[in-house]
């Protein structure tokens, strides 16, 4: 999924979560040489008047025991930002 910041301001995505998740975490790829790897994030920036897609390969997000119902294509998140408080969102699933 895709964060637009339509404010003046540069916001931050502070953590996630999910009612049907243990556990959510910000994750970052990074490469080390020609190593890559997934690391979590403290926060995701998202710029003012800007875009940052979340995304394998990318900045992500990485659910833990998540319990789907059925083939759900789609799973519930709750985005906590450091200026726009709480977002309910429902992000595309892939496994």
């Amino acid at each position: 999924f895709a964060i637009v910041n339509d404010g003046d301001d540069d916001d931050r995505l502070l953590a996630v979560s999910s009612p049907i998740a243990t556990g959510a975490m910000l994750h970052e790829t990074v490469f080390d040489g020609d190593v890559l790897s997934m690391r979590p994030a403290a926060s995701i920036t998202v710029p003012a008047h800007g875009r940052v897609a979340l995304e394998p390969g990318r900045a992500h997000v990485m659910l833990s025991g998540v319990q789907l119902a059925g083939a759900a294509s789609g799973v519930p998140l709750v985005l906590r930002f450091a200026h726009a408080g709480e977002v309910h969102v429902e992000a595309e699933v892939h496994r």
